[in-house]
């Protein structure tokens, strides 16, 4: 996912800063809303699942594969927020940089 947002950010430009303020910050809070979809989605299935035991569960046969990816994803999944919360950063300094423009041109 992370991969995916940042050639999504830097799509159609040399360097990201080539973007518009406003593409700039519409294209980093797209990545944001997709890392929050994402949530929200395994959120809501994971607790499905637990609700209704007799439906049909994840295929959990790899116990031990799961237990080491499950190192892995955990790896991943902090990768995945410490990215968006650059993400978030960035968006905080680009309106506190255009807050500061529209004051000193007053």
């Amino acid at each position: 996912m992370i991969a995916t947002c940042k050639a999504y950010i830097r799509e159609g430009v040399m360097n990201v800063w080539d973007h518009s303020h406003s593409e700039l910050v519409k294209r980093i809070d797209d990545c944001i809303r997709l890392d929050e979809a994402y949530q929200s989605q395994y959120w809501k299935m994971k607790e499905k699942l637990q609700k209704t035991p007799s439906e049909r569960q994840f295929d959990f046969r790899f116990v031990l594969l799961l237990c080491i990816q499950l190192r892995q994803q955990q790896y991943k999944s902090s990768s995945v927020m410490c990215f968006v919360c650059r993400l978030r950063t960035i968006t905080d300094a680009l309106t506190d940089k255009t807050n500061v423009t529209i004051i000193s041109r007053r």
